[in-house]
């Protein structure tokens, strides 16, 4: 089984590789080709496969190795961008910008726990509805509860986006630390062994 994933990657990487010389020699309609055919055999986002396999035949074709991170930055400055352009709408352009960005925090902390686990979710009480219930509870909590410490603190308080900004941020940053105290805790014996 080993010998066939290492034979499976090994021919991967060699396509890639071909792929490569293909754009460095000027061949982009191969290399475009061959990025495709390997994006496609991936099951995921294959719907999106000609858009991806654009990206990285320009990623991969003029920085190799370092593609990965040439491809968050693209994408990072992208998003701000994006995010620059929406915030000119008026009246509702900031509240846009600030429930993204709260969207974007939270894919990437969902995909920290996850790398961080080595699983999607922890089990709580009920399985992964459970955990997700029991997040989103301590994600709410946590919001309203900042929304009214800060009413009582600051004179003059309104809502805005800002508001909404740093509550929905520790309110995501709260369940996140639930989800991953469900995964820590849940394994056999962990409560020994803390």
């Amino acid at each position: 089984m080993d010998r066939n994933n290492g034979a499976m990657i090994g021919a991967t990487n060699t396509r890639a590789l071909r792929a490569r010389i293909y754009y460095k020699q000027r061949k982009f309609g191969q290399s475009y080709r061959m990025f495709r055919e390997l994006q496609a055999a991936n099951p995921r986002l294959r719907w999106l496969a000609p858009v991806i396999a654009a990206v990285s035949m320009v990623t991969v074709g003029q920085f190799g190795q370092n593609a990965p991170i040439a491809a968050f930055i693209l994408l990072s400055v992208l998003a701000v961008l994006i995010l620059f352009g929406l915030h000119f709408i008026p009246v509702v352009g900031g509240w846009i910008v600030a429930v993204l960005v709260l969207g974007l925090i939270g894919v990437f902390a969902f995909g920290a726990l996850r790398q961080s686990q080595g699983q999607i979710l922890g089990r709580a009480p009920g399985g992964t509805i459970g955990s997700l219930f029991l997040a989103g509870v301590a994600f709410l909590a946590m919001f309203v509860l900042v929304l009214f410490i800060a009413s009582r603190i600051v004179a003059h308080w309104t809502f805005d986006e800002n508001a909404l900004l740093i509550a929905g941020g520790l309110g995501l940053l709260f369940s996140a630390l639930i989800l991953y105290l469900f995964a820590r805790f849940d394994r056999p014996g962990a409560g020994a062994a803390a």
